[in-house]
C-alpha cells in the first residue's frame, strides 16, 4: 500500500510538473503565439476600439490609430461612453472645444515633413502622451519652443492604451521616422494591467489560471459594467496594509522592455530620453478627500497608497536604467511634486492631466528638453 501511494506521489509530481513546465513555457512563447494570424483575429475581434482607432493585421491584442480621422470634442464623448470607455469620455469633457486628428501616417496632430527640415522629437507613450481632443504636452512643447524662435518637429506617438509590448511591436515604424531625440513617457498601463510581482504567484501555472479567470470574467460582463465598477471602487486607505512593505522591493516587470525598446532606438541613432510618471497618489502623502475621490485604481488593489508606491518604485528603477544607459533623464515625478499643488486640481484621474496639467508640462519640456 505504500508503495502504491509513494508511486502515486511521484506519477504526481511528474505531472505538476509537466504542466508547471508547459505554463512556462506558454508565458515565454506569448508572443509568438497571439502573432499567429488566426489566433491573432480571434484577439482582436474581442477588443472594442475607439472609432479612430484600427486593430492590427498582424499581432494580436495591437492597434493602431487610423490615419486621416477627425472629430471634435462632442463626437468623441459620445464614441467613448457608447462603447464603455468612461474615464476617457470624462477626460474629454473637459476641454469641449478640442478637435482630435490623426494625420496620415497614423500619429496625433500635424502631417510629418517628409523632407525631414527640422531636427525631430518623437513622444513615445499612452493616453497620457496623446493627451485630449486639441490639447497634449507633445504640441504645447513645439508650441512654447516656437514661441522663443527654436523650431522643431515634435511627433506625438502616444496611443491609448499602449503597453511597453506595443511600442516594441511599432519599433521598425519608430527607426523609420530617423528621429534625432525619442522621449519614452510609459508604463502606466503595464502597471495596471499586470499583477506586481510580489501579488503574483511564483508558479507560471497558477499565474496562468488567474489570467484565464480574469479573462472569463471580463467576457462575463460588458465594457460599461467593467467600467464603471473601477469608477466606483471603493477606496480603502490604510497606511498599515501590510502589502505595502511586499511591494516596496518590487522590480516593475515592464522594465526589460523599456530597455529593450530604449536600446533599438539607441543603436539606430536616436539619443534617448527617459521620462518618470507622475501620479496623483504620492507614497509619502496622505490624501486628502478632493485628491481620493478624483483617483481610480487598478484592479489588484483598493489601497490607493499601494498605486502610490508600486508608481514610486516604478520611478526609482526609470530612475536607475536611465544612468545606467547614459539616457537623458526627465524626472516628470519630481518636477509634479512643486508644480502641479494641488494635486487634484491638475489631474482628471490618477495618471491623466488637465488641460492646465499639460500647459504647465509642456511649457517645463521646452525649459528642460534641448533639443
Amino acid at each position: 500500500m505504500r508503495t502504491k501511494l509513494i508511486g502515486w506521489a511521484v506519477i504526481l509530481a511528474i505531472v505538476m510538473l509537466g504542466v508547471e513546465l508547459v505554463a512556462r513555457l506558454i508565458e515565454a512563447g506569448r508572443e509568438q503565439l497571439i502573432a499567429i494570424p488566426a489566433i491573432a483575429k480571434a484577439i482582436n475581434e474581442t477588443m472594442v476600439l475607439d472609432p479612430y482607432k484600427v486593430a492590427s493585421d498582424r499581432y494580436g491584442g495591437h492597434w493602431g490609430l487610423k490615419p486621416g480621422y477627425t472629430a471634435d470634442s462632442q463626437e468623441l464623448v459620445a464614441a467613448k461612453l457608447a462603447v464603455g470607455k468612461v474615464e476617457g469620455g470624462i477626460a474629454i469633457a473637459t476641454v469641449p472645444t478640442g478637435r482630435l486628428a490623426i494625420n496620415s501616417q497614423g500619429f496625433k496632430g500635424q502631417e510629418i515633413d517628409l523632407g525631414h527640415r527640422l531636427r525631430r522629437i518623437l513622444f513615445l507613450g499612452d493616453s497620457v502622451t496623446f493627451g485630449l481632443p486639441g490639447v497634449d504636452y507633445v504640441s504645447l512643447y513645439q508650441e512654447n519652443l516656437a514661441a522663443r524662435g527654436r523650431l522643431v518637429e515634435a511627433i506625438n506617438g502616444g496611443v491609448e492604451g499602449y503597453w511597453l509590448r506595443n511600442h516594441l511591436l511599432e519599433i521598425n515604424r519608430y527607426i523609420a521616422l530617423k528621429p534625432d531625440i525619442v522621449v519614452i513617457f510609459a508604463g502606466w498601463n503595464d502597471i495596471y494591467g499586470e499583477y506586481p510581482p510580489a501579488l503574483s504567484s511564483s508558479f507560471a501555472t497558477i499565474r496562468l489560471l488567474e489570467q484565464v479567470g480574469r479573462l472569463l470574467a471580463r467576457l462575463g460582463s460588458d465594457d460599461k459594467t467593467r467600467a464603471r465598477a473601477l469608477l466606483n471602487k471603493r477606496k480603502r486607505l490604510d497606511p498599515t496594509d501590510p502589502i505595502l512593505g511586499r511591494l516596496q522591493h518590487d522590480t516593475p516587470l515592464f522594465l526589460e522592455r523599456t530597455k529593450q525598446l530604449g536600446d533599438s532606438l539607441s543603436k539606430n541613432g536616436a539619443r534617448v530620453v527617459l521620462a518618470t510618471l507622475p501620479g496623483l497618489y504620492m507614497p509619502d502623502q496622505i490624501p486628502d478627500g478632493a485628491t481620493l475621490a478624483k483617483g481610480h485604481l487598478p484592479q489588484w488593489t483598493d489601497n490607493p497608497l499601494a498605486l502610490a508606491i508600486v508608481t514610486d518604485r516604478a520611478n526609482q528603477n526609470l530612475r536607475e536604467l536611465a544612468v545606467s544607459r547614459g539616457w537623458k533623464l526627465l524626472d516628470l515625478e519630481a518636477w509634479s511634486r512643486e508644480a502641479l499643488v494641488p494635486r487634484d486640481r491638475y489631474f482628471v484621474d490618477s495618471v491623466h492631466l488637465t488641460a492646465d496639467g499639460y500647459r504647465l508640462m509642456g511649457r517645463h519640456l521646452a525649459d528642460s528638453l534641448s533639443p
